[in-house]
């Protein structure tokens, strides 16, 4: 045998024994596994959206020379600072901070502007004037009001909160009040929550909200809750033959192509699945879920009792509800006075309009949008606001 022969057999064993050693680890993992237990994920963890002003209300807790007082204090604050100011210095990360601490002895009633260039911790109220500049972190135990053109940087607020126009924060805001208040044209930061109610006016930007409710500025009689908290699903029939009704007996639909137009007045006892788009009529009422992989249109009046899902858009005419979420693809708009119970997610925009509710009291739900939200006057959204921009109009 010569020398070609011998290394072309070396060369095909040695090939041959490095595939083998590339699989031994996964074989010995197969026949004795070190972890085989399944991964546990917990599904009913839920980030809370007051973890921020929680985080930094125990970070103060833990560098202040005494605790936090619990509850409002008699003492009525306002900027500016009198002179005598307490000041802690605290380190943090190897850094020396200052903390500015007023206690319930210095009361300025004028509300005039100031400027806090340290973190802000005030045991009691706060009222300020115009152009206030909070530049770092501020802690509030009761309530604040804060002038026009004032800039924060970010607060906690353990009363209520009122953001004259024009205001703007940085950073994040958390109200354990029952009432937000943010004046027309302010810019909220990246997180917003609050334990009661938050009211917004127009040309208010913001991007993470949470609220219960939520309340765009009104123009009208805004409906508290929903008319139809009350309402009881009625059975949904999905074990039946599929079938439509309508008061004349007729089929009640017809197909375009490969799509699907249910006619006014006709009440579904199943799902509706499409291939093309779906138009439901107006004063229907679906007791399934809509799904459609073209576009969906919701006319007035109509009434799903389960889910709705587009590869494309969604519209809800006037005066339509959702009883279960709405999701999409493309673009979602609710025109006025829409109702929807479950929560709406699209991965464009998201347009709700005059009047329309989201959600009910004693409810939690999401409206998540990957690019922007637009809400018009009257609206209320129990819960949760996610987008990369969100405006009022």
């Amino acid at each position: 045998m010569d020398l070609s022969v011998t290394a072309v057999i070396i060369t095909i064993l040695g090939t041959i024994v490095a595939g083998i050693v590339v699989f031994l680890p996964g074989w010995f993992e197969l026949r004795r596994p070190k972890d085989d237990a399944p991964l546990y994920i917990d599904e009913e963890y839920q980030v809370s959206p007051f973890f921020i002003g929680d985080s930094f209300y125990n970070l103060l807790e833990s560098i202040l020379p005494k605790s936090l007082p619990r509850g409002k204090s008699r003492h009525v604050l306002s900027l500016p600072l009198a002179t005598g100011d307490n000041l802690y210095k605290v380190p943090e990360s190897g850094n020396e901070t200052v903390v500015d601490v007023v206690s319930g002895d210095h009361i300025c009633p004028e509300g005039l502007s100031h400027q806090a260039d340290d973190m802000f911790c005030v045991y009691g109220d706060l009222y300020s004037g115009t152009d206030t500049r909070l530049l770092k972190e501020a802690y509030v135990q009761g309530s604040a009001s804060l002038g026009e053109n004032s800039r924060l940087s970010s607060m906690f607020c353990g009363g209520n909160l009122t953001l004259d126009k024009n205001s703007s924060v940085a950073g994040w805001i958390d109200v354990r009040g029952i009432d937000f208040f943010a004046g027309e044209g302010c810019t909220l930061g990246y997180k917003t929550a609050c334990k009661g109610n938050m009211r917004l006016s127009r040309n208010t930007t913001f991007f993470h909200v949470f609220a219960v409710p939520l309340r765009t500025y009104s123009t009208r009689s805004l409906r508290a809750s929903s008319a139809r908290d009350n309402f009881v699903l009625p059975e949904l029939l999905l074990h039946k033959e599929r079938r439509l009704e309508t008061s004349a007996g007729d089929a009640g639909y017809r197909k375009t192509g490969r799509g699907i137009v249910i006619k006014d007045n006709v009440v579904v006892y199943s799902n509706i699945v499409s291939d093309g788009h779906v138009v439901i009529g107006e004063n229907c009422e679906i007791r399934g879920s809509v799904i459609a992989h073209k576009g969906l249109l919701i006319k007035a009046h109509a009434r799903v009792l389960g889910d709705v899902k587009s590869r494309r858009d969604i519209c809800m005419e006037e005066n339509a509800v959702v009883f279960g979420h709405v999701l999409a693809d493309g673009k979602i708009v609710l025109r006025k006075d829409c109702e929807v119970q479950g929560n709406i997610f699209s991965q464009r925009d998201i347009t709700i309009n005059s009047g329309c509710i989201v959600g009910r009291r004693g409810t939690t739900r999401s409206v998540v949008a990957r690019d922007i939200i637009t809400l018009h006057s009257d609206v209320a959204i129990y819960g949760r606001l996610s987008c990369l921009r969100g405006m009022v109009v």
